[in-house]
């Protein structure tokens, strides 16, 4: 089971609800949860409304360097 792992950054959470224990924890509380599922850059961005999508593709389109399939499989930050 996983020790000291944080809501926010959890794929099983959705809308401020966890999907898989059924609760609406405190995003930013450490707890143990046998259903972590760390969140990705590509979730991340699914998750993503309008104005934060564009302030993301503004930023993104600065940096030429970045490798996306490699960045979007990465744990979000």
């Amino acid at each position: 089971m996983p020790k000291n792992v944080v809501c926010k950054k959890c794929n099983n959470l959705v809308n401020d609800w966890c999907e898989k224990v059924i609760d609406s924890p405190d995003q930013d509380m450490q707890r143990d949860c046998q259903y972590f599922c760390e969140k990705t850059n590509a979730d991340l961005i699914r998750s993503m409304d309008d104005e934060e999508l564009a302030e993301f593709l503004i930023d993104l389109a600065d940096d030429g360097n970045l490798r996306i399939r490699e960045w979007l499989k990465q744990p979000a930050e």
